[in-house]
């Protein structure tokens, strides 16, 4: 048994690292995934604008070939009046094996959102809060060639709503601020309130990722070690 699982595992590897030699020599696709046209052409303007790369849309995941998701940067699935991201999640096998996000209404509750990140999307941004906040945190992820689906660690079985949060809010550090907060911060999450410790360079450094962390779909609050205010209340 223990033979044949290193032996899994080795293949895997294998697998990922070539997959990972090829793609540097394939163009970068991000797929959009809902039923939304409007907003589906929104997002392919904005996102082919800034990243200037292939943006293919989908209104299902069905339309999807196995091939499509294996090479895919990213997907990005948006949410619909009459399909709910939960039932376009159904349609991907889990674990993923790419980055997917999603694109909510900005009144979803945070409930919601929290469930979202549990069964495996990385990073969820709220319309139009974070219009203009999309573009650049995907970019920041296909072109350091991050998968995130391994850093995200979501198995078969959901993770715990606290954990998934706490992974999601350090994915979103390291879209928007880059690799110092996303190895340094040290993290808690308690019913979707962060408690940070850590070494900050500056009282206004600490600010900033606080204000970075409360703005995170789905988190109820943030206190900071030293000054032990939540700074974003529940709703």
């Amino acid at each position: 048994g223990g033979l044949v699982s290193k032996l899994l595992n080795n293949i895997t590897s294998l697998a990922q690292s070539a997959r990972k030699t090829v793609s540097k020599f394939i163009q970068p696709k991000v797929y959009i995934i809902g039923e939304s046209v409007e907003l589906n052409k929104e997002l392919k303007k904005q996102l082919s604008s800034i990243l200037g790369i292939k943006i293919l849309v989908r209104q299902t995941v069905n339309e999807l070939k196995k091939k499509d998701v294996f090479w895919a940067r990213a997907l990005l699935l948006v949410e619909s009046e009459n399909c709910s991201l939960q039932e376009l999640a159904l349609g991907l096998k889990r674990p993923f094996k790419t980055n997917v996000f999603a694109v909510v209404s900005d009144n979803m509750d945070q409930a919601s959102e929290r469930t979202l990140y549990q069964i495996g999307f990385q990073m969820v941004f709220e319309w139009p809060r974070e219009k203009e906040r999309i573009s650049g945190a995907i970019g920041k992820i296909i072109f350091h060639e991050k998968n995130l689906s391994e850093s995200h660690n979501i198995a078969k079985e959901e993770m715990d709503s606290d954990e998934a949060l706490k992974s999601a809010v350090r994915i979103r550090l390291f879209a928007e601020t880059g690799w110092w907060t996303y190895n340094k911060v040290l993290m808690h999450v308690y019913r979707g309130i962060v408690m940070l410790e850590g070494r900050f360079q500056s009282p206004e450094k600490l600010q900033r990722i606080v204000r970075q962390i409360t703005n995170v779909p789905g988190v109820r609050g943030v206190l900071a070690q030293k000054s032990k205010s939540q700074l974003k209340h529940s709703s």
